[in-house]
């Protein structure tokens, strides 16, 4: 991001070229899952241990509905907790934690910069960028709506559609796998023609050994 601090007269003051931690976010909530969920595994693992050594440990055939499940959860051994509050539903006027990290650095440039200078006011220039129109330079309006995903549920039924249900190194199995031809990495994007399928994990490797 962009920011700088300009007087009346329009003389620049401040400006700097922030980095924000939109690559970095996704990263670090995997990895919170992760160990989140490794914890709640061995929290699960001793309470097993700790009924089977008291002879408290029991079954449950048909399972037990858990707040915020409509289908019941098979459950062994012990008797999972009453959830606190239901965790499955999001609150009115969440955002992705990318967004709410993007806006609470606009706060905090603002913050830092009011302790050194005087701010009567702000402006904000947001720019949006269509991919659309680096295909088609005369794309505009309504063209917008009528993109080659018109009538799709999303890209993947555009792409299930376009190789017919099939592996793309086959041509027989049905597709298993997407993946990016070129990793997201190495300047990589989501968009259909850099997905391909497989029918296996196996060959999302020759694809890309192909590609090259």
């Amino acid at each position: 991001m962009g920011v700088s601090a300009i007087t009346s007269n329009g003389d620049v003051i401040f400006s700097a070229h922030i980095s924000t931690r939109n690559k970095e976010i996704p990263k670090l909530m995997l990895a919170r899952k992760l160990f989140r969920r490794e914890r709640q595994k061995h929290e699960r693992e001793k309470r097993i241990r700790r009924a089977q050594k008291c002879g408290t440990t029991t079954e449950f055939p048909e399972g037990r509905i858990l707040p915020g499940c409509e289908k019941p959860i098979l459950l062994k051994h012990i008797i999972n907790s009453e959830a606190r509050f239901n965790n499955r539903k999001r609150e009115k006027g969440w955002i992705t934690p990318t967004c709410r990290q993007l806006i609470q650095t606009h706060i905090n440039i603002i913050k830092n910069l009011s302790k050194l200078i005087p701010i009567d006011y702000i402006v904000f220039e947001w720019n949006k960028f269509a991919f659309m129109e680096l295909e088609d330079k005369m794309c505009q309006g309504i063209d917008f709506q009528n993109g080659r995903l018109k009538g799709y549920k999303d890209k993947y039924e555009y792409i299930n559609e376009r190789q017919n249900n099939l592996c793309a190194i086959c041509n027989k199995n049905p597709i298993e796998h997407y993946h990016q031809i070129v990793h997201r990495k190495d300047t990589g994007s989501d968009l259909p023609e850099n997905l391909s399928t497989c029918a296996n994990q196996g060959g999302i490797r020759k694809i890309r050994l192909s590609r090259k």
